[in-house]
């Protein structure tokens, strides 16, 4: 699984991409973006209120059920404040999609392994046989306390995760930027 900063990236990366939405600044737009690319990962909130931070992370949130759902629920309040809808879907649809490509392609290294892709119409987990990222360590074991949580993220490990992460993920920002400009003036 992805560090929040290779979930962020890519939330950039998408919004880096996304056409002008009336009515909306592109501060709003890109915040909307980053968002929901980390959103998934508010799966870790109820953990933490447990003192297991990662009792319930990897799950359904990590599904593109969830993330249909969550995404019509944001263009819904997004039109009743009077913009357009399918703009609003698709942007939030294709950044919270980022999140799963990411976790995907991470190690995963805890059961259940890889994300529930497809849920709630199969409960199968799904984890690339190649993983392209080094992934986030935090903790081996769901049940695992906070401050065990605490001193895993805060490993050299996870700096090295981000790196790459940076390194992977930053030429889409750049690219995108680039083909932006080249639309805006062609």
């Amino acid at each position: 699984m992805a560090t929040p900063i290779g979930h962020s990236l890519a939330g950039l990366a998408v919004y880096s991409v996304a056409p002008d939405i009336n009515k909306h600044s592109r501060l709003k737009l890109m915040l909307l973006c980053i968002t929901m690319a980390v959103f998934p990962d508010l799966d870790l909130l109820p953990g933490l209120l447990q003192g297991q931070p990662v009792l319930y992370h990897g799950s359904i949130s990590h599904s593109l059920g969830f993330a249909l759902g969550v995404s019509l629920v944001i263009a819904l309040i997004f039109r009743f404040q009077g913009s357009a809808f399918g703009p609003i879907f698709k942007l939030c649809l294709i950044a919270y999609v980022s999140h799963l490509v990411l976790d995907f392609f991470g190690p995963d290294g805890r059961a259940p392994y890889g994300i529930p892709l497809f849920w709630p119409l199969s409960s199968a987990h799904f984890l690339s046989p190649i993983p392209l990222l080094l992934g986030a360590r935090h903790v081996g074991s769901t049940t695992a306390s906070t401050m065990a949580f605490l001193r895993g993220v805060l490993s050299f490990y996870n700096v090295a995760a981000m790196t790459l992460e940076i390194v992977i993920v930053a030429p889409f920002i750049w690219l995108g930027q680039r083909f932006r400009r080249a639309n805006r003036e062609g």
